[in-house]
């Protein structure tokens, strides 16, 4: 049956894994009858989950903001990344239903309400099954195809919600990949608004986990800030390349 879930508890440092079991259901399918509809929802900003979209647009964005950064005397930018704990366990479905219905059809959203209503739960302990079944209504399956695209499409209204809270003169721009959000902008944003925002989707931000950057042509230490695993830097992002390298062959 689909949704169903094992959490199992040992192993490496004790952390719990997820193991969901699917039914032959083809959830591609579904992916690709939605997915022109999704597309015209979610930002521009987001390039995770998305056709002809990676990581990669993520680190050139950030890479035209430092080469701006270098060639504009006076420019100074603020970039906040915020961390966004269990992400994908927290959606709320009811309010993920209520936005979908926005954008695909009855029928198409009636599909995605039954994969939903059909995730159980069953915890194991070292590979031995410790509780009954139960049922789940707490965010999405993980392993999927279609269930990381149901989750920026939550993440996008919650973000949008956001937004309107800010005024235009003020409003950040952003670089979003799957959870990772940076907010660019002159001025830093309001983290508590922007937490205050997410938390009516159940969202929580880890306040402990966020990250200022300040850019300025005669400061450096920001072109050691890492995002999505490449470094702000170009020549400081080759050079910890290089290291690394050297490192794994043993020079």
């Amino acid at each position: 049956m689909y949704g169903k879930v094992y959490l199992i508890l040992g192993g490496p440092a004790d952390q719990p894994q997820q193991l969901w079991l699917f039914s032959a259901f083809d959830f591609e399918t579904v992916l690709n009858r939605i997915r022109p509809k999704i597309e015209t929802y979610i930002s521009h900003s987001q390039s995770g989950f998305r056709p002809n979209r990676s990581t990669s647009d993520v680190v050139w964005a950030h890479r035209w903001l430092s080469a701006k950064i270098l060639n504009t005397p006076n420019l100074q930018l603020n970039i906040t990344g915020i961390d966004v704990s269990a992400a994908f366990d927290t959606i709320d479905r009811t309010l993920l239903l209520k936005t979908l219905w926005e954008i695909i059809n009855e029928d198409e959203l009636r599909i995605v309400q039954f994969l939903l209503s059909k995730t159980t739960l069953d915890v194991k302990i070292n590979g031995t099954n410790t509780t009954q079944l139960f049922t789940t209504n707490v965010g999405t399956p993980q392993g999927d195809s279609l269930s990381p695209v149901l989750f920026i499409v939550y993440l996008e209204n919650a973000l949008r919600n956001a937004r309107s809270n800010e005024t235009p003169q003020v409003l950040p721009n952003e670089i979003i990949y799957a959870d990772d959000i940076d907010f660019v902008g002159t001025d830093p944003p309001n983290i508590n608004d922007i937490e205050t925002s997410l938390k009516n989707f159940r969202l929580k931000v880890n306040v402990d986990k966020t990250e200022h950057t300040e850019l300025r042509k005669d400061k450096e230490d920001w072109k050691l800030t890492k995002k999505v695993g490449s470094l702000l830097g170009s020549k400081e992002d080759i050079d910890h390349r290089k290291h690394l390298s050297n490192v794994a062959l043993n020079i």
